[in-house]
């Protein structure tokens, strides 16, 4: 494993949904198959993992994939450290996490767009980037979320 972490969107989607993963691990809370899916061939190709480290836990309507590695988890701590540099502009890699994060932990409905507990540095990354948030106790409401959906669906599982 490098110095280093190479980030591309794939990585940056990962990253956006490990900056909200309950877990010590490297790892992810998934609403669906296909979030789950896609966290374990990025986790394979981009960090080469082997598979048989990869943890599956079912809970109900919610699946856990999880897996420990030291070195990794100490790369993706310090790009979060890092995030408002490297996701201060609008291309594919903040859209990568922003949706990383959306599909973490967002819903929309009728009544809006919703990010429960959103961090404070990621919704004034969102604000940078343009997209208006209103925080009222854990729940950030999104207030143009037509313009946020069209910067993320390309890379949300949620959304596709």
């Amino acid at each position: 494993m490098s110095k280093k972490l190479k980030l591309n969107p794939e990585v940056s989607y990962v990253l956006g949904m490990y900056a909200y993963s309950p877990s010590k691990a490297v790892g992810i809370v998934a609403r669906n198959g296909d979030m789950l899916e896609r966290f374990i061939k990025i986790v394979l190709k981009e960090f080469d993992i082997a598979p048989d480290r990869i943890q599956i836990q079912e809970e109900g309507s919610e699946h856990q994939a999880y897996f420990y590695n030291t070195k990794l988890k100490k790369l993706l701590d310090k790009a979060l450290e890092r995030k408002d540099k490297t996701f201060a502009y609008k291309n594919a890699y903040a859209a990568s996490y922003l949706a990383g994060i959306f599909d973490a932990k967002g819903w929309k409905n009728e009544k809006g767009m919703f990010i429960k507990g959103l961090k404070h540095d990621d919704a004034i990354l969102m604000e940078r980037l343009g997209f208006h948030t209103r925080r009222k106790g854990m729940l950030t409401r999104l207030t143009n979320p037509s313009e946020f959906v069209n910067f993320i669906k390309q890379h949300s599982s949620l959304l596709n």
